[in-house]
């Protein structure tokens, strides 16, 4: 199976593949391309941004609040994965009668996260007078979107030279068009 790209630059985007699909460079000069790699995770990244939103990731059970509380950051603990270093900052507010998250964000990005790592961190409030601390434990999941450059990678196809590793998606550097040959030499037609 094969699809020929006669001509793709920068603004042309990325390019989605019907399946995962070996890149081969055809012109007559090097071709600079990012590459979403298959499977998708596989690329070790930190996460975009220091306030990448990450609210849509954690898991719906962190409901036990009893106050509301001012954005604090709190450091993650992969629980699958080799991710380390990445930090969330969350705010708990009243919603409807009930104590929730209503922000949740990186403050600090870590580094060697990858597509489906689980990272968990553990909330805490200190509430009254004698103090009560309360804690309340908060998984999330990491995907492409959080990620820096979302999970790609650049690569640079030589003349005549085939990418060693499948893509899902990719998308030609530069603003000069080039050709590229997307194929999976295990499918027969």
């Amino acid at each position: 199976m094969f699809k020929y790209y006669s001509a793709l630059q920068a603004s042309d985007g990325f390019q989605e593949l019907v399946r995962p699909m070996y890149l081969h460079n055809d012109n007559a000069v090097a071709v600079s391309v990012e590459i979403k790699p298959y499977p998708d995770n596989e690329v070790l990244k930190p996460f975009a941004t220091t306030s990448t939103n990450v609210l849509s990731l954690l898991d719906s059970t962190a409901t036990s609040f009893v106050e509301a509380q001012a954005a604090t950051a709190y450091p993650t603990t992969a629980i699958t994965g080799n991710g380390s270093g990445a930090e969330i900052r969350t705010a708990v507010s009243e919603v409807d009668g009930e104590f929730v998250i209503s922000a949740a964000a990186s403050s600090t990005v870590g580094d060697n996260y990858v597509n489906g790592d689980i990272l968990e961190f553990t909330i805490t409030q200190d509430v009254g007078d004698p103090v009560v601390t309360y804690s309340t434990t908060v998984r999330l999941t990491v995907t492409n979107a959080v990620l820096a450059d979302g999970g790609s990678i650049p690569f640079k196809l030589n003349v005549g030279e085939t990418a060693p590793i499948p893509a899902n998606e990719f998308k030609v550097l530069g603003t000069d068009d080039r050709s590229i040959l997307a194929f999976n030499p295990l499918e027969q037609i």
